[in-house]
C-alpha cells in the first residue's frame, strides 16, 4: 500500500531524498523525512510514531487513521464517522448456522410427496350447486322465482314453527354428509314455490272456507306439484365406506443424478431413515427421557450403560430402563458411547457431582475442578500488593502441591478414560456423523479435556491421542462432513488453546482436516478465531503448528503459508517472527525454489536476533531443509549459507531451550560438519535435560543396559531380577534387542528426513527421543575420534551415557529388519574397538559410571565373534579381577575391589559374554582369575575371608559353566 501527499513546493518541503521503493529500510527512511516535514510544518502530533510504524506495515485502518489526523489538525474539524451497515455480498459465505446442509433439498422432496387429500364434501357440494345452476337454467327462473323463494321463506315462518323447523332440519340430515342431500332440499323448495304459486292464482279461496277442505285442497296441490317420486338414497347403501379423491404428486430423480449432484442429499435421507428405525425401535426402552444421541439426561440411559459396563463388552450395553434382567436394544449415539468408556473406568460414586447429568459431563467437571484448583489463586484482579501477591502465590503452590499429592478419582483415571475413547474411535465417529448434534456433543467433550487438562499430565496427550482418533476416522468416513463439523465446532475452541497445548491442538485439526481444500479452509478458520487475540502472533502460531501437522498440500495453500511467513518476516514482533520461520520449514520442503530469495533475511535473523525462540526456529528450519529430501535440490551456495544459520544459532552457548531444540532438529540427520558440536552441546546439557533427550533409548535396550541413564540408576542384577549370585539357567538366555518399537521410530524419522511422510510423521519424529532418530554409529565414530585426538585420562559420565544410548541405538537398528545385520553389528564393534574400549573398561570400578559402560560394551558384543575378541582382550581381564580385589599393588581383601553394585554388574555382564557364545573364554578367563587368587591367598599365608567372599560369585559362575 502507498500513500502519496501533495506538498506544495516550500522551503520546509525538502522531499527530494524520498524514492518509492518496497525495502523496509528505505519505507523507513521515507517516513523519517516526511515526519520531519510534518514536524516543521506544525503536524507533529497529528503523525504519531506508532500511526507510522502501523501505515508501514499496512495494518487495517492506519493509513485512514493518518490521513484523518492530518485532517483534523489542517481544519481544526473532527472526522464524522458514518456507520453503514455492509451490504449483503453474493459470493460470501453464509454464516454456520445458514450453511447448507441437503435440509431444505430433503424437505421440498418430501413435501412434494405428499399425499394431496381433497374432502368428499367439496366434491359433493360443487356438484349439487352445478346441478341446482342447471335445474335453474332448464326451469329459467328469473326475478319471480328469487321473489317466491323469499316469500316461501316468509311463508315458512307463518306456517308454524314445527314446518320451519323441518325445513331447517332438512339440510342436516346425513349426519355429516349434507352434499349428497341438498340436491333433494332444493326439489322440495322449487316444489314449495310451484305450490304457493298455485295458491296465489286461486286467490287463497281455500284459506277462506271450511277448515277441512281448505287444508286438504292444499295439500292435494301439493302432492300435485310435487310429481312423481324419486328414489331417495336408502339406509344401507349411506352405511357404505365412501371413496376419497386424492392427488399424488410424485417427482422422481435418477439414482445416477441424484449420487452425482448431491451426494448430501442421499446421506442425509439415510441418517433420516436410519434415525427413524432406531428411534422406533428405542421408543420403548427409552421412556422419560430423551434419547442418548440427543444428550437426554433420561433415568434409562445410565442404566443401560452400566450394564454394559459389569456386562459384556458392548459399547452401547443392554437394558431398558425398567426390568432388571429384561434386555433391551442398545443405546445408541455418541453420549452413549461416551457414558460407556467413563463408565468402564469410573463408578457413579466415584465421578460424583449431579446423579441426573450424563457421565461424561460429570467426568468433565471433576477433572476441570482438579485442574483449576492450583490456578484459581492467580486469576485474581491486577492490583495486588507485593505480599498479597506472594501470599496468593504460596497458596496457589499449596493447592497445586494438594491436589498432586492426592488426586480425585476421576483425575487418577482420566488416561485410562480417555484411552478407551481413543479405542472407540471408529463407532465415535460413526455417531457423531449422524448429526451436528452429535458432533458437537463428541468433540465439545475431548475439546473441554484438552481445555481442563494440564499440558505435562499423560491425561492430555490421552485426550489429544482420543481427539485425533476421532478425526483421522471421520475424515476417512466422511471427509467432506467431517472437515465441515469441525470447522464449526472444534477449530474455533482449539484455537484458543496456547502455549504447549498449541501443537496437540493443531494435530487434531490436521486429522479432521486432512486435504488441501480442507486445510485452506481450516487456516482460514484459525485466522478468523485467532483475529481478536492482539496483534496476530497467536494466528501466526496456530498456522505454523497446523502447518507442521498438515499432510496434503496444494499449490494455494503453500502459496497461501509462504505469503503469511514472508509477512510475518518483516514483522518487528519476535513472536511473529518465529512463527514465521516455523511455517517455512514444512513449505520449503516441498517448494525448495523458494528458498534462495529468503536466504540472506535468514542469515540477517541468525546474526542479529535476539529472542531464543526465533533462533530455535531458525535452526529447525534449517535442519528440516538439509535433512530433507530438497537438500540435494538446492544450490551449493544455498547449502552452505544454511550450514552458516546453523553454525550462528548452534553452539554450547546458546540457551538451553535453543540448544534442546537444535539437538531435536538435527539429530535425524546431523551434517558431518555439526556431529562435534553436536555430541559436545549434548555431553554439556543438564543432566535432566540429558536424561530426558535420552529417555527413550532404555525401551529399546536390553535388561542389561536399561540403567545408563541418570534417570535410572539401578543395579544390572537389580535390572535383570537377579541378586548377587548366579541366575541359574534362565541367566544365560541372550538378551534379545526389542526392534518392533526401533524399526517404527527408524520409519518415522526417514519419513522426517525425506519429507515423504507429511507434516505429521515429521512433527512426530521431531518428538521422539534422540535415541531412535539419530545414526548412533555416526555418534560412536565421532566420540571415538575425539577420544583418540585428546587422550583423557577418563570419561567422565556424561561421556559414557551418550556413547551407552548411542551404541544400543546403533545396535537396535543393526538388529533391525533391513538394518544390516551382522556387517553394522562388525561396525559398531570396531567403532568402539582399541580407543573406547579401555575407558569402558576403566570405568567398570566406578559406581557412578559403571552401569553407562557395561550398557556400551553390552551394545557392541552381539555377537559371538564380538563377544569372544572382548573376553581375550587381556585388558578385559586385569579389569575383572581388579574388580573383585585380585589385582596387583598386593590390594589383598577388598581394599582394591569395587563395590557390590560394581560385582553384581560385572558378573551380569560375564553372564551376557556367555550368552553371546562366548562361554568357553569366560570360563578359561575366570579359571585364571580364580587360581591366581587361590595362590595369591595360599602364598600371603594370612586366610583373609574377606578375599574368599569377594571370589564367591566368580565361582560359582565357574562352576556353572563347568557343569554345562
Amino acid at each position: 500500500m502507498g500513500v502519496q501527499i501533495n506538498v506544495p513546493q516550500h522551503a520546509a518541503a525538502q522531499l527530494q531524498a524520498c524514492k518509492p521503493s518496497s525495502d523496509a529500510a528505505r519505507r523507513n527512511e521515507n517516513w523519517r523525512l516526511l515526519c520531519k516535514v510534518l514536524q516543521k510544518a506544525g503536524l507533529g502530533d497529528a503523525a504519531p510514531p506508532e500511526l507510522v510504524a502501523a501505515v508501514i506495515h499496512c495494518e487495517d485502518g492506519a493509513a485512514v487513521a493518518l490521513l484523518n489526523r492530518v485532517y483534523e489538525a489542517l481544519t481544526k474539524r473532527r472526522v464524522q464517522e458514518v456507520r453503514r451497515a455492509a451490504p449483503p455480498q453474493a459470493d460470501a459465505p453464509p454464516p454456520p448456522y445458514a450453511r447448507g446442509t441437503g435440509v431444505q433439498m430433503v424437505r421440498s422432496m418430501l413435501k412434494g410427496a405428499d399425499l394431496v387429500e381433497v374432502g368428499d364434501e367439496t366434491t359433493q357440494r360443487n356438484a349439487a350447486r352445478a346441478k341446482m345452476a342447471e335445474y335453474e337454467q332448464a326451469h329459467a327462473i328469473g326475478a319471480d322465482g328469487l321473489a317466491m323463494r323469499c316469500a316461501r321463506g316468509l311463508h315458512s315462518r307463518k306456517l308454524g314453527p314445527e314446518l320451519h323447523l323441518a325445513y331447517a332440519m332438512a339440510s342436516h340430515v346425513g349426519g355429516g354428509h349434507d352434499g349428497l342431500r341438498r340436491p333433494h332440499v332444493a326439489d322440495a323448495s322449487l316444489q314449495e314455490e310451484r305450490s304457493l304459486a298455485e295458491s296465489a292464482t286461486r286467490g287463497g279461496g281455500g284459506g277462506g272456507g271450511g277448515g277441512g277442505g281448505g287444508g286438504s285442497s292444499v295439500a292435494a296441490s301439493m302432492r300435485v306439484a310435487r310429481g312423481p317420486a324419486r328414489p331417495v338414497e336408502t339406509a344401507a347403501e349411506a352405511a357404505l365406506p365412501r371413496v376419497a379423491v386424492k392427488e399424488i404428486q410424485v417427482k422422481q430423480a435418477s439414482a445416477a443424478a441424484g449420487s452425482q449432484q448431491c451426494p448430501e442429499v442421499d446421506r442425509t435421507i439415510a441418517h433420516l431413515r436410519g434415525g427413524a428405525l432406531a428411534s422406533a425401535a428405542s421408543l420403548g426402552a427409552h421412556q422419560g427421557g430423551d434419547s442418548a444421541g440427543g444428550g437426554g439426561g433420561g433415568a434409562a440411559a445410565p442404566a443401560s450403560i452400566a450394564t454394559s459396563r459389569h456386562g459384556h463388552g458392548g459399547v452401547g450395553g443392554s437394558g431398558g430402563g425398567g426390568g432388571g434382567g429384561g434386555g433391551g436394544p442398545p443405546l445408541e449415539g455418541a453420549v452413549a458411547i461416551l457414558n460407556a468408556c467413563v463408565l468402564r473406568r469410573l463408578s457413579d460414586a466415584e465421578l460424583g457431582g449431579d446423579p441426573r447429568a450424563e457421565p461424561i459431563d460429570r467426568f468433565i467437571a471433576a477433572i476441570a475442578a482438579d485442574s483449576g484448583a492450583g490456578g484459581s489463586a492467580g486469576r485474581g484482579g491486577r492490583s495486588i500488593s507485593g505480599a498479597a501477591a506472594a501470599a496468593a502465590a504460596a497458596a496457589a503452590a499449596a493447592a497445586a502441591a494438594a491436589a498432586a499429592a492426592a488426586p480425585s478419582p476421576a483425575r487418577a483415571a482420566a488416561a485410562a478414560v480417555l484411552g478407551e475413547l481413543a479405542a472407540q474411535a471408529p463407532a465415535l465417529a460413526e455417531a457423531a456423523l449422524f448429526c451436528p448434534k452429535q458432533f458437537w456433543r463428541a468433540g465439545g467433550a475431548l475439546c473441554a479435556a484438552l481445555e481442563a487438562l494440564p499440558a505435562a499430565a499423560p491425561a492430555f496427550g490421552a485426550a489429544a491421542e482420543a481427539l485425533r482418533a476421532l478425526g483421522r476416522h471421520a475424515a476417512r468416513r466422511e471427509p467432506g462432513a467431517a472437515a465441515a463439523l469441525a470447522l464449526d465446532f472444534v477449530v474455533a475452541r482449539l484455537a484458543r488453546l496456547g502455549g504447549e497445548k498449541r501443537a496437540a491442538a493443531m494435530s487434531a485439526v490436521a486429522a479432521f482436516c486432512p486435504g488441501a481444500a480442507a486445510g485452506a479452509a481450516a487456516a482460514r478458520r484459525l485466522r478468523e478465531a485467532a483475529a481478536p487475540r492482539g496483534v496476530g502472533a497467536a494466528r501466526a502460531q496456530c498456522l505454523a503448528a497446523l502447518a507442521q501437522w498438515q499432510e496434503q498440500f496444494d499449490d494455494n495453500l503453500l502459496d497461501m503459508y509462504l505469503r503469511e511467513a514472508t509477512l510475518g518476516l518483516a514483522s518487528p514482533s519476535p513472536a511473529l517472527r518465529a512463527a514465521a520461520i516455523s511455517m517455512l520449514a514444512p513449505v520449503l520442503r516441498r517448494r525448495p525454489a523458494a528458498a534462495p530469495p529468503l536466504l540472506p533475511a535468514l542469515r540477517e535473523l541468525a546474526a542479529a536476533e535476539p529472542w531464543w525462540a526465533a533462533r530455535a526456529a531458525l535452526v529447525e528450519l534449517a535442519a528440516a531443509l538439509l535433512s530433507s529430501g530438497c537438500g540435494g535440490e538446492l544450490p551449493a551456495a544455498a547449502a552452505q549459507g544454511l550450514q552458516d544459520v546453523i553454525d550462528a544459532v548452534f553452539h554450547a552457548a546458546a540457551p538451553l531451550p535453543v540448544r534442546r531444540a537444535a539437538l531435536r532438529a538435527l539429530a535425524p540427520c546431523c551434517p558431518p560438519a555439526t556431529l562435534p558440536v553436536f555430541v559436545s552441546v549434548l555431553v554439556a546439557l543438564p543432566p535432566a535435560e540429558r536424561a530426558a533427550l535420552l529417555g527413550g533409548a532404555a525401551s529399546a535396550a536390553p535388561p542389561l543396559a536399561r540403567s545408563h541413564t541418570s534417570a535410572s540408576r539401578v543395579s544390572l542384577a537389580d535390572s535383570a531380577g537377579g541378586g548377587g549370585g548366579g541366575g541359574g539357567a534362565a541367566a544365560f538366555r541372550p538378551h534379545r534387542l526389542s526392534t518392533a518399537s526401533v524399526s517404527s521410530s527408524a520409519a518415522a524419522a526417514t519419513a522426517h528426513r525425506h519429507g515423504g511422510g507429511g507434516g505429521g510423521a515429521g512433527a512426530a519424529a521431531a518428538a521422539l527421543p534422540l535415541a531412535r532418530v539419530w545414526d548412533g554409529l555416526a555418534i560412536v565414530r565421532c566420540m571415538s575420534s575425539a577420544v583418540a585426538a585428546e587422550r583423557p585420562n577418563w570419561l567422565a559420565r556424561a561421556q559414557l551415557e551418550v556413547l551407552a544410548a548411542a551404541a544400543e541405538s546403533a545396535a537396535a537398528a543393526a538388529a533391525a529388519p533391513g538394518g544390516g545385520g551382522a556387517a553394522a553389528a562388525a561396525e559398531l564393534s570396531d567403532a568402539l574397538g582399541e580407543t573406547l574400549r579401555e575407558y569402558l573398561l576403566l570405568a567398570l570400578g566406578d559406581a557412578e559410571c559403571a552401569a553407562a559402560a557395561r550398557a556400551a560394551l553390552a551394545a557392541g558384543t552381539c555377537g559371538a565373534v564380538a563377544a569372544a575378541d572382548l573376553v581375550a582382550d587381556p585388558r578385559f581381564a586385569a579389569a575383572v579381577s581388579l574388580l573383585f580385589g585380585s589385582g596387583g599393588g598386593g590390594s589383598g581383601g577388598g581394599g582394591g575391589g569395587g563395590d557390590a553394585a560394581c560385582r553384581r554388574g560385572a558378573v551380569e555382564l560375564l553372564r551376557w559374554l556367555c550368552a553371546a557364545g562366548a562361554a568357553r573364554d569366560v570360563e578359561d578367563v575366570l579359571l585364571t582369575i580364580v587360581t591366581a587368587h587361590a595362590e595369591q591367598e595360599g602364598g600371603g599365608g594370612d586366610g583373609d575371608e574377606d578375599g574368599d567372599g569377594d571370589m564367591a560369585p566368580l565361582q560359582e559362575l565357574l562352576e556353572e559353566l563347568q557343569a554345562e
